[in-house]
């Protein structure tokens, strides 16, 4: 008997089975050769898995309050947690307006692939709406879909809940203005006119 060790490679873990035909070859009494083959095939456990986390941070401009156009700049992070490599990465998120960029091409082996192992991160922006201050908070999910090695799908997704500070406040500023008529003195019946301005000093 013999023994025989092998290190399996990262494309043996894509591959999913390590192949192999091992040969004796040898000789008889008469000089004539003998030989014999036995392949193995040796299944690779795979595990496709990737993990998504998503943050977000709100800037409320210099203000210090939310108004429409205030920008909640999401950081996407990106982990393969198996130990295969994944192709065809993306980022998506259904929230109207929201704007992704690309994710980070950590190993230089494209943007839409990542390595077992790696972390890349994207960000994503997205501009707030007076509804959404009304409503006083942006709920939306990031998603990253990507494929196994055999075309396996993998995804996860990451809920985020941005709470939206509110301001509800309003202003009265009342004038009045007595008109006493032709003889100029206070009289039943002479009439003050008021304006009453109403301001919305809020963000809601």
């Amino acid at each position: 008997t013999a023994t025989a060790t092998y290190a399996l490679t990262q494309a043996d873990i894509d591959a999913g089975v390590v192949n192999n035909t091992a040969t004796v070859d040898g000789t008889d009494p008469n000089g004539d050769p003998v030989t014999d083959s036995d392949p193995h095939e040796e299944p690779v456990p795979q595990v496709n898995t990737v993990d998504l986390d998503k943050l977000g941070t709100l800037d409320l401009g210099a203000d210090g309050i939310a108004n429409p156009g205030d920008v909640i700049t999401y950081t996407l992070t990106v982990e393969n947690t198996g130990n295969t490599t994944l192709t065809n990465v993306a980022l998506s998120d259904p929230l109207p307006g929201i704007v992704i960029g690309p994710l980070s091409d950590l190993g230089g082996d494209g943007a839409d692939v990542l390595a077992a192992g790696a972390v890349e991160t994207a960000t994503a922006t997205y501009a707030l709406t007076q509804a959404d201050i009304d409503a006083g908070v942006v709920d939306n999910t990031a998603t990253v879909d990507g494929e196994g090695p055999q075309g396996q799908p993998v995804t996860d997704s990451d809920p985020h809940s941005e709470p939206m500070p509110q301001v509800n406040t309003v202003a009265l500023d009342k004038v009045g203005t007595l008109d006493l008529g032709a003889d100029g003195i206070a009289n039943p019946g002479d009439v003050i006119t008021y304006t009453l301005t109403v301001e919305n000093t809020g963000n809601t």
